[in-house]
């Protein structure tokens, strides 16, 4: 039995919702809550302020270690570096990813 066809919406959709939308709408909403925004071309690899190696790269390094550092003072050295650790070498990199953007994207983490 054949499945019948999709509809697609403009854009490309089958349900009227791109991926772009959602994008627009979450940074929207971050902004609004007082989060830096900054284009992934920019902070890409080849951009104008490079903060990655290439465009895979998930977490922005530097930017997550500020903010431990910050959020986290009291923590020594080592431990500091051990957490940094333990979030690059996670097994759920999705996860992290979504945690990492709102640390790492905080005007409180600059």
């Amino acid at each position: 039995m054949q499945r019948p066809e999709r509809a697609l919406h403009p854009g490309g959709t089958t349900s009227g919702i791109a991926e772009s939308h959602v994008e627009e709408a979450a940074l929207a909403w971050l902004g609004e809550l007082g989060y830096e925004i900054a284009s992934g071309l920019d902070i890409g690899p080849d951009g104008q302020a490079p903060e990655r190696a290439n465009y895979s790269d998930v977490l922005l390094v530097d930017r997550v270690r500020t903010a431990i550092t910050k959020l986290n003072p009291t923590l020594s050295r080592e431990r500091r570096t051990e957490v940094l650790s333990r979030l690059i070498h996670s097994g759920t990199p999705v996860l992290i990813g979504i945690g990492a953007c709102i640390i790492i994207s905080s005007r409180a983490c600059r």
